[in-house]
């Protein structure tokens, strides 16, 4: 981790496997881990606090916890709420990250670059054909 990002607040939106798993690895390494979820659940740990807001909601999680170093988004709505979910969090969690100075780390899948025969690397076009794959594209 960047010296510069040690010992600085991370938030971790979800607490599922991915982002519990983070939030706890954090934790005890030393880092201080805000959980957001909208239930305030998340992993114990004495450096871990947890939070109730809704990642969707962006003034409400600003003014709950209104700096960060890093924001991490393991959010993962039911597949059959993407195209419901997925641009209000991913925008709320955009404006989160620029208001704060944060940097933004997502969690994601491969869903948005689509079929394709060739190596996957960070610069292959986003060539989704599928319903999930346009709603994370």
């Amino acid at each position: 981790m960047d010296s510069n990002l040690e010992h600085k607040l991370h938030v971790v939106v979800g607490a599922g496997e991915v982002g519990s798993s983070l939030a706890s690895q954090l934790a005890e390494s030393g880092e201080h881990v805000v959980v957001v979820t909208r239930s305030g659940t998340g992993p114990d740990h004495a450096n871990i606090e947890k939070v109730s807001v809704d990642a969707a909601d962006y003034d409400t999680l600003v003014t709950t916890v209104p700096r960060a170093a890093v924001v991490y988004n393991a959010v993962n709505p039911p597949y059959e709420k993407w195209a419901t979910d997925w641009p209000p969090i991913a925008n709320s969690l955009l404006r989160y990250a620029e208001a704060t100075g944060a940097v933004l780390v997502t969690c994601s899948n491969l869903y948005g670059y689509g079929k394709g025969n060739e190596v996957m690397t960070e610069t292959l076009p986003l060539a989704a054909t599928g319903k999930k794959g346009k709603v994370r594209a």
